[in-house]
């Protein structure tokens, strides 16, 4: 290989659209890219997503590695008619570490069938304080233990079955009240903590044999006071591979964060990072950034700042990694979305739905004269709204089927004070109120609203379908049900419990101290 395609081994990139810019397709032929990072608006039908692999594959001097981001319910980039799984939380609400090995396995013969191969899960962060929440049901549970168990069960389900595992985000960003994706957050604990909580599930990951670690941009101040962990070679060379023996592969998180963005520029980042340790790097979105990434690589190379060693000692892990798959079967198109899968993603959603309170009301029993009305607060006002549309409509057939009397009424989540008189007007309407509530403590006009509406004195269900710390809000609140997600499957279970066919029998996986 020519130095050029042995620095872009080193390169995961992504594009926006279904088609890759005429730039990329140039950058592939010529080997400067290593892999692609496939996001939702990338892909369309699974044939379409075979045969973007199959073809860019086939344009490409040494193999391409395909990413993506599958960790399962709010973070899934393959969408219906795929197989879509519920996330960490809601798994880890099962009770039965084997339910994420399952849905792994399930997610990792679909991706192989696609021609996937590295899924950028399962998340290691503990969600150990309920009043920082940037990760929250993308975390498997609130205690050390809960995500190493959850967290390796996923790995092996992965690595089982010919997909690279990643455990992010290291060394844990669980403590973090800032989105790297905004600003750049900082961990103060001391390492006795780190290595107590933090460090435990990649520690645990590390001995299972875990194929990648993908870092964190944030700073950790007990082990580098002014670097991200990303940038940091105490972190990634003295705690990572020194200390705790980590062999594998080292992956960025997005070099396009703000978290980086606004402190250094495109090629520092990436020289920083391949000095501090890391293998792959991830400059995700944006052509310019991608390109002086690799121009920035290939000066510093060139002047002697990246020595040839280094360069060849992350060059040799990722050609290994690529020799391990080129091993592995591919199955055939037809799993992808199988009756199989769907039957097995709802029935893990089906044993998530977690009954925290109940007042006598589940399952509903209604007369054939009354009313059920439905209150969603679960759409957004800025972002993602046309999938949460979707939701709703599918929440509103779920319930139709069943109750004929019923109606739904969606609000946005960032309710203002202008909007309860239309919430209240509506909830009058009903004999019997389900309320379906979205991460209620980040928006007041929310909070106030179910307050008024449990101030009416009606029987009411209240319905977490993201973080389950709604409740902390009104403790008052008789019935009250966690879905950790509001992925198809797990609308659909949560219906099926309101209604009796289904038994409440997940387990809080987080503490609500209430």
């Amino acid at each position: 290989m020519t130095l050029e395609q042995r620095l872009g081994q080193l390169l995961a990139v992504g594009y926006d659209g279904l088609e890759p810019p005429p730039w990329l397709i140039d950058w592939i032929k010529l080997g400067r890219v290593g892999g692609i990072i496939l996001f939702g608006d990338n892909l369309d039908q699974p044939r379409q997503v075979a045969e973007l692999t199959a073809t860019l594959q086939a344009l490409a001097p040494v193999p391409l590695l395909f990413y993506i981001d599958q960790e399962g319910g709010i973070v899934s980039r393959l969408r219906e008619p795929a197989t879509v799984v519920p996330g960490a939380m809601a798994l880890a609400a099962t009770g039965d570490p084997a339910r994420a090995q399952q849905a792994a396995g399930l997610l990792a013969t679909e991706m192989r069938a696609l021609g996937l191969h590295v899924n950028l899960a399962p998340v290691l962060d503990i969600q150990s304080n309920p009043t920082k929440r940037v990760l929250g049901i993308r975390c498997y549970g609130d205690t050390p233990e809960t995500v190493r168990e959850f967290g390796l069960a996923a790995i092996r389900g992965y690595q089982a079955n010919g997909v690279l595992a990643t455990a992010k985000h290291f060394p844990g960003l669980g403590e973090s009240d800032l989105d790297s994706h905004h600003d750049l957050p900082a961990i103060p604990h001391p390492k006795a903590r780190l290595h107590q909580v933090e460090l435990l599930p990649f520690k645990a990951a590390i001995e299972a044999g875990v194929d990648l670690i993908m870092t964190s941009h944030a700073r950790f101040p007990a082990y580098d006071p002014e670097r991200p962990a990303t940038l940091s070679p105490a972190i990634l060379t003295g705690l990572l591979r020194q200390t705790l023996g980590f062999k594998g592969l080292i992956a960025t998180d997005a070099l396009e964060m703000n978290a980086l963005a606004d402190r250094y520029p495109p090629e520092e980042r990436a020289v920083l990072a391949l000095e501090a340790g890391v293998d792959l790097l991830m400059p995700a979105h944006g052509a310019e950034l991608q390109q002086r990434v690799f121009w920035g690589l290939l000066e510093a190379v060139r002047a002697g700042r990246i020595s040839e060693e280094r360069l060849e000692a992350s060059l040799a892990r990722v050609m290994a990694a690529k020799a391990r798959l080129s091993a592995t079967a591919v199955p055939p198109l037809t799993v992808v979305g199988c009756a199989e899968h769907r039957a097995t993603a709802q029935r893990l959603a089906d044993e998530s739905i977690t009954l925290v309170k109940d007042a006598g009301l589940l399952p509903l029993r209604l007369s054939q004269s009354q009313t059920l009305g439905v209150i969603d607060f679960s759409l957004p006002r800025f972002s993602l709204v046309e999938e949460a549309r979707q939701a709703t409509a599918l929440l509103a057939a779920e319930i139709g089927r069943r109750w004929p009397q019923s109606w739904v009424k969606s609000f946005s989540a960032r309710l203002s004070d202008e909007d309860s008189p239309a919430v209240l007007a509506a909830a009058q309407e009903a004999d019997t109120l389900l309320v379906i509530t979205r991460n209620a403590d980040d928006w007041a006009g929310q909070a106030r609203c179910v307050q008024a509406l449990l101030a009416m004195r009606k029987p009411i269900v209240i319905a977490a379908v993201r973080n389950p710390f709604d409740l902390k809000v009104w403790p008052e609140a008789g019935t009250y049900l966690c879905t950790y997600g509001d992925a198809t499957v797990q609308l659909r279970a949560l219906v099926r419990v309101l209604f009796g066919a289904v038994v409440a029998r997940g387990l809080l996986p987080v503490s609500l101290d209430i």
